[in-house]
């Protein structure tokens, strides 16, 4: 089978402890407030599996998990000798390839609830820049740049439309990302 998703993700980097923010500023040498406000993003997915029988699957995946922005001020005599804040952006950018496993259970002819583990390999790249107060002209910059490879888990439920084609939303949540994505999607089946 093959298929698509789209729905959105989060970051919670930025709600536990803002450990995305310490790791810019540790890059930029700044000191950014921890008022920042990571929202969620669009995201989606393109996944393609294999039926070992009716209940168990092996699935793979490819995921972009959103591009975010924010901002935040710098309090300017934290960056310059200017008194008045400097606006700060935040961008960050995430993408993966996925490997589970899928244990589905039916609970009619057409609806089954399944659920998912393995793992995921991530790419994320994340970036600061500080402006002067007049918002002109760059006085930092900073990239960081990481990868892994970490725990996901997910699940939800698919609805058969007929013999080739479904309907499916779930959650999965990536470990070491400490991210989640909701995403409804279509399912294309040739058995």
């Amino acid at each position: 089978y093959v298929g698509a998703g789209m729905g959105k993700a989060s970051d919670n980097r930025c709600n536990s402890g803002n450990t995305l923010v310490d790791d810019l500023n540790t890059v930029a040498g700044t000191n950014v407030a921890n008022n920042l406000d990571c929202s969620e993003a669009s995201a989606w997915k393109v996944y393609a599996g294999y039926r070992l029988s009716p209940t168990v699957s092996v699935e793979g995946a490819y995921l972009h998990l959103g591009e975010r922005e924010t901002g935040a001020t710098l309090p300017g005599a934290t960056a310059t000798t200017n008194i008045n804040p400097n606006p700060v952006t935040i961008k960050s950018k995430t993408t993966g390839v996925s490997v589970t496993g899928v244990a589905s259970a039916p609970l009619s002819d057409e609806l089954s609830l399944f659920g998912k583990m393995g793992a995921v390999f991530w790419d994320n790249e994340d970036s600061i820049t500080v402006k002067n107060a007049s918002n002109t002209q760059v006085l930092k910059e900073a990239k960081v740049t990481s990868d892994g490879t970490d725990l996901t888990l997910g699940a939800g439920a698919e609805y058969k439309l007929d013999e080739n084609w479904a309907v499916r939303g779930e959650y999965e949540h990536f470990n070491g990302l400490d991210a989640n994505m909701y995403s409804i999607g279509a399912t294309f089946s040739s058995l």
